[in-house]
């Protein structure tokens, strides 16, 4: 499909007004007249001008449909019962030839015709002959435009050749007539529109594409100045619209509603309706003078045909001009296939409300994160300056634009001469107000601190705000950001304030905190992330760190800083820093003022437990032993409780069952007489670690099941990870197939929440049980994976069981040097930590994984078994 490209400029102006009026009748008719006419050509000479067109080696695959005796008919406008008695006589004369060729979208070969050397001498003489007339352009209106032929391809876009088949007797061509056989399209486009790079944008031109095809004849699009509007259409309009006529116009402020309808009637005399153009010339000749609507309505309704039109740049249009395409849209009759955009602000405020069910709206906001960096990036920004641009201006192209010429006073002239240009008092104040908040906010907090409902629309339809569903509505990020900065000291912390109550109505309490510090309310902050930071810490611990990390920076206010090392100390915890996280928590047992023995020994334990996992026994239970010191002045049996847990789980992974089940019992009474719920999940837990340890499998299972209510109950979800991994362990430990279901829910929960120890633990598990089922290539992967989270985070435990598993997989699968490896590496870090059971369990598996082979010396590990006492099963600590 050809596409006539229309720039708006004077000389098309000149052209178009003299295009002729209609496109409908017989290929020999002149237009104005309905008189069958002659052709200055005879059939025989346009039929070799036609052809002279295909000159060159035939591809007897690939033939084109115009050398077929249909095509040839087609081209130059005779019969197709008239062609073959021409195409004998050229025959004869020697001017042209048959072949047979295959012509692609027909199924059988078909005869084609071309020229023969003669045949080819004979065009070119008729092209000397014609090439240099003075031909008439025949009008819409007045006499026409007189051309020399070879020319006319530069001015109407028609090949010459094209031109004298269609020339008529008296040196006439019907233009439109000759455009709509072509099948060419009019795009009738702004002058000063042009496509350059384009960038993203999937997501909106799907939209324009499926809004193309539906019933819906209206768009509406909106988003802010510079934001890459024109810029979608013009992409959208190249790839979409090739078969379909385009007017595309801007609207500017000096524009009136007679203007417009004057580049209306332009455009659709080229698409071969040229009776506006014609009503609007005569109409300006008459006595009257005046403008009939109604006549220009019904016109336009009529000769609307199946185009696409644009109207840019709205929120520009005077009050004459949105009248006027408000009633525009109205007189149409929306059964036929014509769509019109409406592009800038305030264009839904055009659409009639009986319109709206025809009517598509859809925002373009800024250009995504990756298309903006290809964009600066293609413009010469190194890669470190264009994060930097993204990350003050986002995504808008224009403000990017201006922005990679580190020109501080472009983009703030943008902004204010642009976007903030003409604010009246109350719109500047709503703006202010709203350029405090990160989050999009409903309109009711507008309207409860003073701001008159007529503002927030008038912001609306200026791309200033913009309105997202349920009535909320988002200030545009760089407008947000260059208002905030600008705001006095004591206004941005007033506004803070209104964001923090609001926040705190709407239950956010992250954001209320983060509203509160800014406004200068540390302690306030402080104490209120304390009290509620727990239920955000799966969702988003880094969040939570830096806005402790900010408000333990601030110094000009007494705050409990132990408060807020803790939290970030169990931020690092949740994702597995336990060096970063132990150390916070050091410095807020430093902090703590006085002898708050609950708060000392809060944060003990969570060190305690912490420095299990890493296989710090001793230190460990020197913590808790100081707990249990002072344990007369602990008032909450909650602590004492976590305590006994804690140290339950130290001598389990040490090997000692009674002193295990005596403290599991301990913090088992605690935690039920203080309602405790957290902890007594956990002991449960610890419980049935225990008795699977001493091979009671259906007892182990009770107390996981109960242990797995508690920790739903309270919505702990880490603990229910825990207990899901430990039900797999019993499973696996009878033989139970459901094990694996257990240890990949378990996998599944924890990567959700990026829990790396209990990621760890599944991989490890899953990994046995694979080997058990001799699936050895998902067994080793398994492994590998856990053995890898082991070392990245420093879990030392985990490592000895991880390497024993490892060297049972090597030994199994024949490769005694790997197994070998692995053991030697298991009981190295065993003793390390000088645990003398896991390095018994270490001996224990390695002469059994060796004891088919001859050849391997297993005289260390018996000697390890000869040093230590006592037969314990193998397992590994899981806290």
């Amino acid at each position: 499909m050809h596409v006539t490209l229309i720039k708006i400029c004077p000389m098309a102006k000149d052209v178009f007004s003299r295009i002729i009026e209609d496109a409908q009748g017989l290929n020999n008719c002149v237009c104005n007249t309905h008189m069958l006419v002659r052709r200055y050509l005879s059939n025989r000479e346009r039929i070799l001008l036609h052809l002279s067109s295909y000159s060159g080696k035939l591809n007897y695959y690939n033939a084109p449909y115009a050398l077929t005796q249909d095509g040839i008919a087609e081209a130059i406008g005779i019969g197709r019962n008239n062609v073959p008695r021409e195409i004998k006589t050229l025959m004869e004369n020697g001017l042209i030839e048959a072949h047979k060729a295959r012509v692609p979208g027909l199924r059988n070969r078909r005869t084609v015709y071309v020229l023969t050397t003669r045949g080819a001498v004979e065009a070119g003489k008729i092209r000397e002959r014609v090439e240099n007339l003075k031909v008439t352009v025949c009008p819409s209106l007045g006499e026409g435009e007189k051309i020399i032929l070879k020319n006319i391809s530069e001015k109407y876009g028609i090949d010459p050749i094209s031109a004298a088949i269609n020339l008529n007797k008296d040196l006439r061509i019907d233009l439109i007539s000759l455009v709509r056989k072509k099948g060419k399209r009019v795009h009738y486009i702004e002058e000063n529109y042009r496509l350059s790079r384009f960038y993203g944008r999937t997501g909106e031109i799907a939209t324009l594409k499926n809004w193309l095809n539906d019933s819906k004849n209206i768009m509406v699009i909106s988003g802010m100045p510079g934001i890459g509007k024109t810029t979608l259409l013009l992409k959208f309009v190249e790839d979409s619209l090739k078969d379909r006529d385009v007017f595309f116009i801007k609207i500017d402020g000096m524009m009136g509603s007679m203007d417009l309808v004057h580049q209306l009637s332009k455009f659709m005399s080229s698409i071969g309706f040229p009776k506006l153009e014609r009503h609007i010339h005569f109409q300006s000749k008459s006595l009257e003078g005046e403008i009939n609507w109604n006549i220009i309505f019904s016109i336009i309704r009529e000769g609307i045909g199946d185009a696409v039109y644009i109207f840019d740049n709205i929120e520009e249009a005077s009050s004459e001009v949105r009248s006027f395409l408000r009633e525009f849209l109205k007189n149409m009759e929306y059964d036929r296939n014509f769509k019109i955009i409406l592009v800038g602000g305030g264009g839904q405020n055009i659409v009639p409300y009986n319109l709206m069910s025809r009517t598509e709206n859809m925002h373009v906001g800024e250009l995504d994160m990756e298309s903006a960096y290809s964009m600066l990036i293609d413009e010469g920004v190194s890669e470190k300056q264009a994060r930097k641009i993204i990350k003050k201006y986002g995504g808008n192209p224009l403000l990017l634009a201006l922005a990679k010429s580190n020109n501080q006073n472009i983009v703030r002239d943008y902004i204010l001469d642009g976007i903030l240009a003409g604010l009246n008092e109350g719109e500047r104040e709503a703006v202010e107000i709203m350029s405090v908040f990160r989050k999009p906010v409903e309109i009711r907090m507008l309207l409860l601190n003073n701001v008159e409902f007529s503002t927030i629309y008038s912001l609306i339809n200026k791309n200033i705000f913009q309105e997202l569903e349920n009535e909320v509505i988002s200030l545009h990020r760089v407008v947000r950001t260059f208002v905030y900065e600008q705001l006095a000291e004591e206004k941005r912390r007033m506004f803070h304030l209104k964001a923090a109550e609001y926040a705190l109505q709407k239950g956010d309490t992250i954001e209320a905190v983060y509203h509160y510090m800014e406004a200068g309310k540390v302690l306030k902050a402080t104490l209120l992330l304390g009290e509620h930071y727990r239920a955000y810490m799966l969702e988003n611990p880094g969040k939570i760190r830096r806005i402790a990390e900010k408000l333990l920076s601030h110094r000009e206010q007494e705050v409990p800083k132990w408060i807020l090392h803790e939290i970030i100390g169990d931020t690092y915890k949740q994702v597995g820093d336990w060096s970063r996280a132990l150390s916070h928590y050091e410095s807020a047992l430093e902090c703590v003022r006085g002898n708050d023995i609950f708060m000392k020994s809060k944060i003990s334990i969570k060190m305690a437990e912490m420095l299990g996992k890493m296989g710090k026994v001793e230190e460990a239970m020197r913590l808790l032993q100081n707990v249990l010191s002072d344990k007369m002045h602990i008032s909450r049996k909650e602590c004492l409780a976590a305590v006994h847990y804690i140290l339950g789980n130290l001598y389990l992974s040490r090997g000692n069952t009674d002193d295990a089940e005596a403290n599991f019992m301990y913090a088992l009474r605690y935690a039920e007489s203080s309602a405790d719920y957290r902890t007594l999940g956990y002991t449960y837990n610890g419980l049935g670690i225990l008795h699977r340890r001493i091979g009671e499998y259906d007892r182990a299972l009770d107390y996981l099941k109960n242990a797995y209510e508690y920790l739903e109950a309270v919505e702990d979800k880490r603990g229910v990870i825990i207990v899901l991994n430990n039900i797999g362990a019993v499973y696996y430990d009878k033989y139970s197939l459901e094990a694996e279901k257990y240890l990949k829910r378990a996998l599944n929960m924890a990567e959700s929440i990026g829990d790396k120890w209990n990621m760890c633990h599944a991989h490890h598990r899953l990994g046995n049980l694979y080997l058990f089922n001799d699936k050895i290539n998902l067994a080793e992967k398994h492994l590998n994976i856990a053995e890898d989270i082991a070392e990245q985070h420093g879990y030392v435990s985990l490592q000895v069981y991880i390497n024993i598993s490892l060297g049972d997989l090597y030994a199994y699968t024949n490769n005694p040097e790997k197994a070998m490896y692995h053991f030697d590496r298991a009981a190295s870090v065993a003793t390390k930590l000088n645990n003398r059971y896991a390095l018994k369990i270490v001996a224990q598996e390695a002469i059994k994984a060796f004891a088919e082979y001859k050849d391997v010396n297993t005289d260390k590990f018996k000697r390890i078994l000869e040093e230590l006492s006592g037969e314990e099963r193998r397992e590994e600590v899981f806290l």
